[in-house]
C-alpha cells in the first residue's frame, strides 16, 4: 500500500509533501505518473494507494482527472459484483490499482448502515484474501503451506484488497485525514451513534467514491453497524493499536474482525527519526496493512523484507496462518456471530539448528585500512511474535551467548571471532533452537557480521558489514549460501555465508508440556526499533529452495546484480 500525503499547490495543482516538515514537495501528477509506470512491474496482484487528503475541494477535483487519465482502466472505480457482502479475491483484481480515501461528506443513519450488511452475517471468509491464496495463487514449490499475514507489492507494498461493493455509502464520514480516519479512543456505543452523524468529511463525492473496496471510517467500537460493513477500513496509529490490543476483550474483538475486514496501522507521529514499529505485533492480530517508513532498512523493515521474500508470498499476498480464518464449519453456520467464536490459540514446540560454516569475500569497513586484516564474527538471532510479558521461552545451545543491549528480549548468540581472514573465515559454530510459541509461522532468524576492530573482543565499538533475515518457515533445509545485504539494504555481489539448517515440523503442546518448559529460559520475542537507511534489494529464490534434479534442468533465475555498498571489496569487479 502506498501513502501519499496530498496538500494544496501554490498554482491550483496538488502537491505531495510531508505536511509541515521542510521536506521538497513533487507534483501528485508526477507521483502517479510514476505509480502507472511500475504498479504491475512485480506482480499483477492489486495495488493500493492510500490517500491522505488536505486539498480544498477544486484540488481534490484535479487529484481524481489525473488519477483517471494516468491510470486508465487500471483504476476501479465501480464493483465488479453489485449487491456484494464480501470483498473480490486479488485474483479478480489483477492489474487493477484500488483507493483507499476517507467517505465523502454525506450523512448516513446507523440503520442504513445495517441495511447494507445485513447479508454479512450470510456468509464469511477466511480473510478478504485467503480465497485467492488458497485457489487462484498458484501452490508454491517451496512450501505446502504459506503462512503469515498482509502484502507487498514491489516498488510499493501491496495489501489486501475487497470483494463485491454495493456503494461507499455504507460508512460514516469524519472529519479525520484519510490516513487517520479510525485513529481516536473508543467512546461508548451509545455517544456515537448519537454524534457520528453529526461529522462531516472534507472529501468531495467524486473521490470520496474511488474508495470502492477501502473506504475510511472512524473507530467507534468493533460491535457497531458500521464496523461490520465489508467494504471499510480501520487505519490506526501504533500507539492507539497498542492501548486497544492491551485489553484482551477488545483484543479479541479485533483479532475476529480483522478475519473479515481491513485494518492499516502506521508508525506514531513521534518517529521524526522515520524508524519503524514491529510488524509482528501487528501481523499476530491479523492487521493486514504495517505500514513501515521504507526509507529505514532497521530490522522491521529487514523482518517485512523476510516475510515476503518466498514463494508465492513474492507475489505480495501472504495466507494468515489458519488460526486466524475463518473455518468451513463457521461459514456454514449462517451466523456471523457464531463463525466469531475463535479457539484460544494453544502454543507449539519449534525446534530447529542453523550451523554456521564459513563466509566468503566479507565486505571492508569504510576507512578500513587495507592493510590491516579483518576480524570477523557471526551474531545470531531469532525473533517470535509473542509479548515481552508472555510465557514465550527458548533454550539455544552453542555459541557465545549475548545480552539484548537495547533490542528488546530475544534469543541473541554469536560465534567465535576469526582474527584476520575477512576473505573466507571458517566458522563452525552450530546454533540448536527449541522454541515455544503461539505463532510458528512468524519465527524469524537474523544472521549479522560484524568486525572487531582489535580483533580479540567482540564488543560495542564493532563495525556492521553485512546482514541476512529470513522467516523460517520460507528457509528450506540442508547446505545454502545465504546472501549478505548491506545497511542500505543493498546486496553485496559476492559476500555470502555458508551454512546448513535442519528443521523439524511444529509440535503442538498440551497444557502440561507448557508447563514443563524451563521457566529460567529467556523470553522470545519482537525487537525494538533500530535506524539504518534502506536501498532496493531482491532475494535470490535458491536460499528457500532445494531443486529435485527435474527442476535442476530448468533455467534458473539471474544471478542479482543491483547496486553495491561503497564499502564492498568486491566493487572492483563491478
Amino acid at each position: 500500500c502506498i501513502e501519499i500525503d496530498c496538500w494544496d499547490g501554490k498554482n491550483g495543482l496538488p502537491i505531495v509533501n510531508h505536511g509541515r516538515t521542510l521536506t521538497t514537495e513533487v507534483m501528485f501528477e508526477d507521483c502517479i505518473a510514476v505509480i502507472s509506470r511500475y504498479a504491475f512491474a512485480s506482480s499483477v496482484y492489486p495495488l493500493i494507494i492510500s490517500l491522505e487528503v488536505h486539498c480544498n475541494p477544486d484540488q481534490q477535483l484535479h487529484m481524481v482527472n489525473i488519477m483517471k487519465l494516468y491510470f486508465g482502466d487500471a483504476l476501479l472505480t465501480t464493483p465488479l459484483v453489485d449487491n456484494a457482502s464480501v470483498l473480490p479475491s486479488p485474483e479478480e483484481l489483477k492489474n487493477k490499482i484500488l483507493i483507499k480515501v476517507k467517505a465523502a461528506s454525506q450523512q448516513y443513519g446507523a440503520h442504513d448502515l445495517a441495511d447494507n450488511t445485513s447479508t454479512n452475517r450470510q456468509r464469511s471468509f477466511s480473510s478478504p484474501f485467503s480465497r485467492a491464496a488458497e485457489n487462484s495463487v498458484p501452490p508454491s514449490p517451496l512450501q505446502n503451506a504459506v503462512n503469515g499475514d498482509g502484502l507487498v507489492t514491489k516498488p510499493s507494498n501491496t495489501w489486501p484488497v475487497l470483494r463485491g461493493s454495493s456503494s461507499t455509502q455504507s460508512t460514516v464520514p469524519s472529519t479525520s485525514s484519510s490516513s487517520e480516519d479510525s485513529d481516536s479512543a473508543p467512546a461508548s456505543v451509545d455517544s456515537k451513534k448519537k454524534n457520528n452523524n453529526k461529522k462531516t468529511s472534507n472529501i468531495v463525492p467524486a473521490l470520496g467514491a474511488l474508495g470502492v473496496y477501502a473506504c475510511g471510517i472512524k473507530y467507534s467500537g468493533f460491535s457497531t453497524p458500521e464496523a461490520r460493513t465489508y467494504n471499510h477500513i480501520y487505519s490506526f496509529a501504533e500507539n492507539t493499536f497498542d492501548r486497544i490490543s492491551r485489553d484482551s476483550e477488545v483484543k479479541s474483538q479485533l483479532e475476529k474482525h480483522n478475519s473479515r475486514y481491513l485494518m492499516r496501522v502506521y508508525p506514531a507521529a513521534i518517529r521524526i527519526d522515520s524508524s519503524n514499529f514491529n510488524p509482528l505485533q501487528c501481523w499476530k492480530r491479523g492487521v493486514q496493512m504495517a505500514a513501515l517508513n521504507w526509507q529505514t532498512y532497521d530490522i522491521h523493515m529487514q523482518m517485512n523484507e523476510a516475510m515476503f521474500a518466498a514463494g508465492t508470498d513474492r507475489t505480495g499476498y501472504v495466507l494468515k496462518p489458519e488460526e486466524m480464518r475463518y473455518n468451513k464449519q463457521s461459514l456454514a453456520s449462517g451466523s456471523l456471530l457464531d463463525s466469531l467464536k475463535f479457539h484460544k490459540r494453544g502454543k507449539h514446540l519449534v525446534q530447529f539448528s542453523v550451523d554456521i560454516i564459513s563466509a566468503q569475500r566479507l565486505p571492508r569497513p569504510r576507512n578500513h585500512n587495507p592493510e590491516l586484516g579483518m576480524n570477523p564474527y557471526v551474531e545470531f538471532e531469532v525473533y517470535t511474535a509473542e509479548d515481552n510479558k508472555s510465557r514465550g521461552y527458548a533454550k539455544v545451545d552453542g555459541g557465545i551467548d549475548i545480552q539484548p543491549s537495547g533490542m528488546g528480549p530475544s534469543v541473541k548468540r554469536r560465534t567465535r571471532l576469526i582474527e584476520g581472514n575477512g576473505f573466507d573465515p571458517n566458522f563452525g559454530d552450530c546454533f540448536r533452537v527449541s522454541l515455544e510459541t503461539k505463532y510458528p509461522s512468524l519465527v524469524f532468524v537474523r544472521c549479522t557480521v560484524w568486525n572487531s576492530p582489535d580483533g580479540r573482543n567482540a564488543s560495542s565499538n564493532s563495525t556492521l558489514l553485512a546482514t541476512f533475515t529470513a522467516k523460517l518457515t520460507s528457509l528450506q533445509q540442508g547446505y545454502r549460501h545465504l546472501p549478505l545485504f548491506n545497511s542500505y539494504g543493498e546486496r553485496y555481489r559476492d559476500a555470502k555465508l555458508f551454512v546448513r539448517i535442519k528443521k523439524d515440523l511444529p509440535i503442538a503442546l498440551s497444557a502440561t508440556e507448557v508447563e514443563s518448559i524451563d521457566e529460567s529460559s529467556p523470553i522470545v520475542s519482537g525487537p525494538r526499533a533500530e535506524s539504518i537507511r534502506q536501498g532496493s534489494r531482491s532475494w535470490s529464490r535458491k536460499i528457500f529452495k532445494r531443486a529435485s534434479s527435474e527442476r535442476r534442468r530448468r533455467p534458473q533465475w539471474p544471478e542479482w546484480q543491483g547496486p553495491l555498498s561503497r564499502t564492498s571489496s568486491t566493487e572492483r569487479y563491478s
